[in-house]
């Protein structure tokens, strides 16, 4: 959408978590880190659906591994997300033709 992009990730089904696939999913991130399309990109902004406890784990990995460059907001549900995601469109736009 114009010169930002959202990408969800919906967690809701998400019951059971190796310690291992955190682990894997960090370094995925860190060996991706400066690709476009990852989510250091600033043309993306990722969001996180769920309520698993290792979520907020994984985005507070995510924030301290980038230095606090990453933020990554986590809703409970995807009509939360949804509505975050419209307004914070909408104030992209605003400041993007201001």
């Amino acid at each position: 959408v114009g010169d930002r992009l959202y990408r969800i990730h919906d967690f809701t089904g998400l019951t059971r978590v190796r310690p291992l696939n955190v682990i894997e999913s960090m370094v995925l991130v860190s060996k991706y880190k400066d690709d476009p399309g990852s989510f250091s990109d600033p043309r993306v902004r990722s969001v996180f659906v769920g309520q698993h406890n290792l979520l907020r784990s994984g985005i507070k990995s995510v924030r301290d591994f980038s230095a606090g460059r990453i933020e990554v907001p986590l809703f409970p549900t995807m009509e939360d997300a949804l509505e975050w995601v419209q307004d914070d469109y909408s104030e992209f736009l605003s400041r993007k033709t201001a």
